[in-house]
Parts: structure tokens; C-alpha cells; sequence
């Protein structure tokens, strides 16, 4: 794959469907995460990932990064949180027989968006699922044995010479292997951020 000048999310502003793809692939764990942790049902959860994508696909020209703060996570929170309290005032105009423990996780999750941003995953939390979104992103460009060689010695911390004869080669070929899809995951991972 060869590099692009672009940022992934001026080609997703541009409507390129490739990068719209990969934008949608790598951001949509992160809004269902959002919405689950608010208290979501699955369902209502997917849902919300859709309607902040309708917005952000009839609002992507108002995302400006003018002052320091401003970040596409943060824009995208924005629109989810909006999201999230639109569901929960449908939900209080069509209630459904609730218990207890329904009616406890109702005030609960009023107390948490009343919390502006309670319910934001981390920074951590975030690079963790961009890093896992890219790592699947990128799985096809690399053949079965570069990938188990970068996994064994990235991920699982084995030594070269261990890998390389479980795998069937040399420790030098193993950390080539490892270095290749480094640098692809890097060049992925600048094109997300």
C-alpha cells in the first residue's frame, strides 16, 4: 500500500469510500464503547453508532480543529453524547414496564450525562482500540509467517531465536518480520490519527 499526504479523515471529507470505510471500521468500536458504557442495550448501542455516522457524514465539513482542544475524538463524542441523550428522551416519552433495577440504571445513567464526560473512554482506552483497529487493518497485507513472527515477539515478548525456530526461521528474518509490520502499523496508525 502506498503512503498518502492525505490524513485518513481529509479522505474521508474528500467522500473517498475506501477511507469512509476504514474511518467507520476504526472509529465504530470506540462510539459503541461509549454507548455501552452509558448503559446501552446492544441494539440501541449499534444504533447510535449508525445515527453519529449520518452526522458525521452531513457534518463533516464543521470539524475544525481552530484551538489546541479541539480533537476528532473529541467532535465525535460530541455528536455521540448528543446521540445518547436524544435515545434517553425517547426512551422517558415511550417507556416500557421497568423494574427496579431498570429504573436504577435510568438515574444512573442520567447522573453519568449529567457528567459531561463521565462516560469517555480514556486516552488509554481509545490508542488501545485504534492500535487493535489497525492491527486488524493491516493483518492482509502480511503473509501467515511475518504475521505469527511480529505477534510472537511484539505481543507475546519471545525472544528472535525462539520464534524463528518455532517458525521456521533464521532470528534475523523474524525481526524483519516484526520491523515491517511495525512500520505498516505506524503508517496506518498516522493515517487514522
Amino acid at each position: 500500500m502506498e503512503p498518502t499526504s492525505l490524513t485518513l479523515f481529509d479522505r474521508v471529507r474528500a467522500n473517498d469510500a475506501e477511507a469512509w470505510g476504514r474511518f467507520v471500521q476504526i472509529y465504530s468500536p470506540i462510539i459503541y464503547s461509549w454507548a455501552r458504557h452509558a448503559g446501552c442495550q446492544d441494539n440501541d448501542a449499534l444504533d447510535l453508532v449508525q445515527e453519529v455516522f449520518q452526522t458525521v457524514a452531513t457534518r463533516i465539513g464543521d470539524f475544525k480543529r481552530d484551538q489546541d482542544g479541539d480533537t476528532l475524538r473529541g467532535w465525535l463524542w460530541g455528536i455521540a453524547r448528543n446521540k445518547l441523550l436524544e435515545l434517553y428522551r425517547r426512551q422517558r416519552k415511550n417507556p416500557r414496564a421497568i423494574g427496579s433495577g431498570d429504573a436504577w440504571q435510568q438515574l444512573e445513567r442520567d447522573k453519568m450525562l449529567d457528567e459531561k464526560d463521565s462516560i469517555e473512554l480514556s486516552l488509554d482506552q481509545v490508542k488501545t482500540l485504534l492500535v487493535q483497529q489497525a492491527r486488524d487493518l493491516i493483518r492482509a497485507d502480511f503473509d501467515t509467517k511475518t504475521w505469527q513472527a511480529f505477534l510472537r515477539m511484539a505481543v507475546d515478548d519471545q525472544k528472535a531465536a525462539d520464534v524463528g525456530e518455532e517458525l521456521e526461521m533464521s532470528a534475523n528474518a523474524v525481526r524483519q518480520a516484526k520491523c515491517r509490520v511495525l512500520r505498516r502499523l505506524r503508517q496506518e496508525l498516522e493515517n487514522i490519527l
